[in-house]
């Protein structure tokens, strides 16, 4: 079933709600927020989760604040009937919310630009920032029960980087 634009800007707002509830209770000090969708420009929406300065941003990267909000959102995404098909990018950022039309418009463009910078990206280069991937440091949340991770983010050493991915693998993990 397809579902018109307004109930799935609905729908993600109810689900940013609930991150928002849970972001607050673990203390991940998240300022604002948008939802982005302007199929003539982007086909897919865009979810930016705003924070008030570079520390904060940055706090929440290395400390998997930002995996978890990424994590939340793309599960309620998945589980909720409305979205499930819907293509969507989960974005991290420092500052305000631009407000006003033509600033919109200049983030809205910066935003696709990082995507296709993405696309493009040559090996060993990171196309979300463009330092040495290889410099790059892979988290993860360690779980008792299964000591072998499988899931995690990925984040830029760079001190004013805000590069954010997610890394997971496929393999059972071995008995110890």
């Amino acid at each position: 079933m397809m579902y018109n634009n307004e109930i799935i800007a609905d729908r993600i707002e109810v689900i940013v709600q609930r991150m928002l509830q849970q972001s607050n209770q673990l203390e991940i000090a998240v300022s604002d927020y948008s939802i982005i969708y302007d199929p003539g420009k982007y086909a897919s929406w865009i979810i930016v989760i705003y924070f008030a300065d570079q520390t904060a941003l940055k706090n929440a990267l290395t400390n998997g604040g930002c995996y978890f909000i990424y994590t939340f959102l793309n599960n309620g995404l998945n589980n909720a009937v409305e979205t499930i098909n819907i293509d969507c990018d989960i974005l991290f950022e420092q500052g305000n919310r631009p407000v006003e039309k033509v600033d919109i418009d200049s983030f809205i463009e910066k935003l696709i630009q990082k995507r296709e910078n993405q696309k493009n990206a040559t090996e060993g280069i990171c196309g979300s920032c463009g330092h040495d991937f290889d410099k790059h440091e892979l988290m993860c949340n360690l779980d008792e029960e299964n000591k072998t991770p499988s899931a995690g983010w990925i984040v830029c050493p760079e001190p004013d980087c805000n590069c954010f991915g997610t890394w997971g693998a496929n393999y059972k993990p071995a008995d110890e």
